[in-house]
């Protein structure tokens, strides 16, 4: 099922939020299944069966580029690549 992002201006790195962040998990959450955060250009799901699904779903979700904000295959990245975390099956497996 394809999904369609809908714009959020939320901020998870602003001060109050990194402090009680469950105001900005909720408004992702119910806002809809796929939330585009416009402050950051990137895209969000904060509904268990949906985050599920994508991390199920290896042909069309990767972590290959990076778990943040930053598509690390694009700029360079402060650290190197996790052996694990940003890594697809089959490799990801391996580990």
């Amino acid at each position: 099922m394809l999904l369609a992002p809908v714009d959020l201006d939320v901020d998870p790195f602003d001060a109050a939020n990194l402090v009680d962040p469950h105001p900005a998990d909720v408004a992702v959450r119910e806002t809809a299944p796929v939330v585009h955060l416009t402050r950051y250009g990137v895209y969000a799901m904060g509904r268990r069966e949906h985050v599920t699904s994508a991390f199920r779903d290896v042909e069309n979700f990767t972590s290959a580029a990076g778990t943040g904000l930053t598509d690390i295959t694009r700029t360079e990245n402060w650290r190197e690549p996790s052996v694990i975390l940003e890594k697809d099956p089959p490799e990801h497996d391996r580990t």
